[in-house]
């Protein structure tokens, strides 16, 4: 990562060819960097290292349009898979900030309990626990909850959940995520639909799966994200 001002001073002769060298370098690794470039040029352009984007400078050298995602960074990303046969929860951390479809996978879960499993977000505040509009629901009917996204409507002894959601970033001003996916447990032969929105107080950088009401343990199967 490199950064010149594309001016050559007037210099003796090994810094001459070290100021060369360092526009060189920055030109080579499109002027790469976590912050703009300091002396910016109309159509320059820039590696946003914090973004993972690429963005040229436009025609007045007055603001930076992003030309598409740095493949690099914003490649499907898989988190490492959790067992879900012990504890009252999930957690995958530092979730990073490009981040805007996020998928949770599940198989096989199983709990001590009867609550239905549930996804919550978060962000640099923590896990929030309230504010979701979700549902879930089946030919049977129809389960609302405020305090995460469920994954059912419920479950029974000897139930083994498996399903996926996704996670998609509405609006990012307003960190706002929508969810839709669906679910099946092994007691029945429904399957379950999954949907809802949620609003964060910040950019969201956590994915807990937990259950309702955060207390049933764990006791089989396994848990996984990928975020894109």
């Amino acid at each position: 990562m490199s950064q010149h001002d594309y001016v050559i001073d007037n210099q003796d002769g090994a810094s001459f060819r070290a100021d060369i060298n360092s526009a060189l370098a920055a030109t080579v690794t499109l002027n790469s960097g976590a912050t703009e470039p300091a002396a910016p040029y109309a159509y320059m352009l820039w590696q946003d290292t914090t973004a993972g984007v690429l963005k040229q400078r436009n025609a007045a050298n007055s603001a930076w349009v992003t030309l598409t995602d740095a493949l690099a960074v914003r490649q499907l990303t898989s988190a490492t898979a959790q067992a879900t046969s012990s504890g009252t929860s999930k957690d995958f951390n530092s979730i990073p900030s490009w981040a805007k479809r996020i998928t949770v996978m599940f198989s096989g879960v199983s709990t001590g309990g009867t609550n239905a499993p549930l996804v919550q977000l978060g962000d640099s505040g923590g896990i929030e626990a309230t504010g979701y509009t979700a549902t879930a629901s089946d030919n049977s009917g129809r389960l609302s909850e405020a305090t995460g996204f469920p994954l059912s409507r419920g479950v029974g002894t000897g139930d083994f959940m498996t399903g996926v959601l996704q996670l998609s970033l509405l609006n990012a001003a307003a960190n706002t995520w929508v969810a839709i996916g669906n679910s099946t447990r092994t007691t029945n032969a429904n399957t379950y639909f999954l949907s809802g929105s949620k609003s964060l107080s910040a950019t969201l950088d956590s994915i807990r799966f937990t259950t309702i009401g955060g207390t049933d343990v764990f006791d089989a199967g396994n848990v996984n994200i990928l975020y894109e």
